[in-house]
């Protein structure tokens, strides 16, 4: 029995590092849309005006002591100028490169797109917001992720 009630503790371990290192991975195809990863709601979960014309390429979410979320959108041309003013990030502070934006990982390629430039802000609940911007002929891509300590 003292075999089996060890087999049982290290199995509920096992299951437990799981669960809080599990994360979620959400690519996005027109099938899949949840309402969660529309612009609406990563505008909320963000804090960052996501105009409702924006196409979203990516979202990824890592659950843990992080909170990791990752998300990708086309912001297009017309509605560049208003997001870019709605950002808590004064445009000065991007800088060329991918910064603190991470290694590249499916959707989530910052360091494969062309002339991206980025820039960090500490939050006042003690997480962090990363963006990247890359503008092309069709709009701007954005790169937003947002985590904790």
């Amino acid at each position: 029995m003292k075999g089996y009630a060890r087999a049982l503790l290290v199995l509920a371990l096992l299951f437990s590092a799981e669960a809080c290192h599990s994360d979620e991975k959400t690519k996005m195809t027109t099938s899949t849309q949840r309402p969660e990863n529309q612009p609406s709601g990563l505008s909320q979960e963000l804090g960052i005006p996501i105009p409702a014309d924006a196409k979203v390429l990516g979202v990824k979410r890592e659950s843990g002591m992080d909170e990791l979320v990752r998300v990708k959108v086309l912001v297009p041309s017309p509605s560049r100028d208003s997001f870019m003013a709605g950002l808590p990030i004064r445009p000065d502070a991007f800088r060329p490169g991918v910064g603190r934006l991470g290694s590249d990982d499916g959707f989530w390629n910052p360091h494969a797109t062309p002339q991206i430039r980025s820039a960090s802000k500490a939050l006042p609940d003690g997480r962090y917001l990363l963006i990247g911007l890359a503008d092309g002929t069709d709009g701007t891509i954005v790169f937003l992720a947002k985590h904790g300590t």
